[in-house]
């Protein structure tokens, strides 16, 4: 049996989705109409779109009217474009979807009721919904430097209080890694998140879908999260 949720709060919580894409177009048509469809309709989507060429225009130009919407152009790398969509971003809570998720319909409200539910948290996770995923966990709880592996995926990232003091993603991290590390990227970001002194939430009932497999974050992801920050350093 799922849990009473908290009233909404008298001020609105807005979200910033900022969704990373490059090659393609049905995927994000799908994540599109799902989003439309939310009943918490207090958010803007940044797109940050690594196309050469312009075939994003009429799949969102649907949508400009229906809810905020950025369209930003950015060179290749995952962690790369989330950083453009970073500075474009003005939410209350910073979200990063992946072109080929969707967000069933109570998806946002789930996440501010665990906001509210929350309120020492700088942010909460979900559970993707993928065959990849299976590992991750059933239950509910605080995310720490030792379950972060199975209670975090960016996908399912809302943060509110983070983003201006832990900054920007690790470019040498992520798809599109120009030194190869290609997972991590959202491990990292939460390690050091954690190092700063902020807390987490993994809330199990918070679930976003996920059309293709992903790549599960463990511990040979986090080490290479900490060998790139050691390189830095």
């Amino acid at each position: 049996m799922k849990r009473m949720r908290a009233p909404l709060p008298d001020r609105d919580i807005r979200f910033s989705l900022v969704l990373a894409t490059v090659g393609r177009t049905e995927e994000l048509s799908n994540f599109l109409v799902h989003l439309a469809a939310q009943s918490y309709p207090i958010f803007e989507l940044v797109v940050v779109d690594q196309n050469p060429d312009d075939r994003l225009i009429p799949v969102l130009a649907d949508y400009l009217a229906r809810f905020s919407l950025q369209h930003l152009r950015s060179a290749a790398g995952l962690s790369r474009a989330r950083n453009v969509g970073l500075k474009h971003a003005s939410g209350d809570v910073v979200a990063f979807p992946d072109d080929d998720c969707w967000y069933p319909p109570d998806l946002l409200g789930r996440v501010v009721h665990a906001l509210i539910e929350h309120p020492e948290s700088g942010g909460v996770t979900g559970r993707p919904v993928d065959k990849s995923f299976s590992r991750f966990h059933k239950d509910s709880g605080p995310i720490n430097k030792h379950n972060v592996f199975l209670r975090c995926s960016s996908v399912t990232m809302f943060l509110r209080s983070v983003v201006d003091e832990v900054g920007e993603f690790d470019e040498d991290l992520g798809v599109g890694s120009t030194v190869g590390r290609i997972a991590g990227e959202e491990t990292d970001y939460l390690l050091r998140a954690l190092e700063a002194g902020f807390q987490f939430y993994f809330d199990a009932d918070i679930e976003v879908f996920h059309r293709e497999p992903a790549l599960l974050y463990d511990r040979k992801s986090d080490r290479k999260a900490r060998v790139s920050r050691a390189e830095q350093n």
